[in-house]
């Protein structure tokens, strides 16, 4: 009965221990109140930048939620994008979400977006090529935010990102990002397993003696 006591602890242990490793984790500053408005036109695309908290493993993404408004939006996408020296880089992916907002708080996914830990990424968003109207985006003077990540500079680019102008200090637009930390390790679901056979090998042989 002992062993059957120390094997249950041990489980609950380790299941708390995966629990754990599926934390919220992001920045917001969407309570913050904003200077005010940024329109922008078709070809143009707004960045902010965001670094990732310290972590033994990397995040996953879970959603970025943008305040939007515009007219006759068609085409408007948002991706996260590596750092190149101070400025968005790579695309890393799109995001799913609406092609055409019009006034509100519009949440973007894609739950395959891995972020490592303690990294600068962008996040960014306008028109495609083909897109059309204009949309405007809520700017902040300062880095004010809440959440175990910070935000970094803004920017923008007037050639549906090819190139982009120097970051803002001291600017931000207002937006969420939001992740959980990575999947537990491959050897902390071994451990549960072996925990749980072991517990119900013990547990037959109890009932068979």
């Amino acid at each position: 009965m002992q062993t059957m006591h120390r094997l249950l602890l041990l489980s609950l242990a380790l299941v708390a221990l995966a629990s754990a490793a599926h934390a919220q984790s992001g920045v917001s500053n969407l309570a913050v109140t904003p200077l005010g408005d940024v329109y922008k036109d078709p070809s143009v695309f707004l960045a902010q930048s965001f670094i990732t908290g310290a972590s033994a493993n990397p995040f996953q993404l879970s959603a970025v939620t943008l305040p939007l408004s515009g007219s006759s939006i068609t085409d408007f996408t948002v991706q996260i994008r590596s750092n190149a020296s101070g400025i968005p880089g790579a695309v890393l992916s799109t995001l799913t979400g609406t092609s055409s907002p019009t006034g509100g708080q519009y949440d973007f996914v894609n739950g395959s977006v891995v972020l490592d830990a303690s990294t600068t990424y962008w996040v960014t968003w306008g028109f495609t090529s083909s897109g059309s109207g204009y949309f405007s985006s809520p700017q902040m003077v300062g880095y004010a935010a809440t959440g175990d990540w910070t935000l970094g500079n803004n920017t923008s680019s007037y050639n549906n990102g090819a190139n982009w102008y120097s970051p803002n200090p001291g600017y931000t637009f207002a937006i969420s990002v939001q992740g959980m930390s990575a999947v537990p390790e491959p050897s902390t679901y071994a451990a549960l397993v072996g925990v749980g056979v072991l517990g119900f090998a013990l547990w037959r042989r109890r009932k068979t003696v």
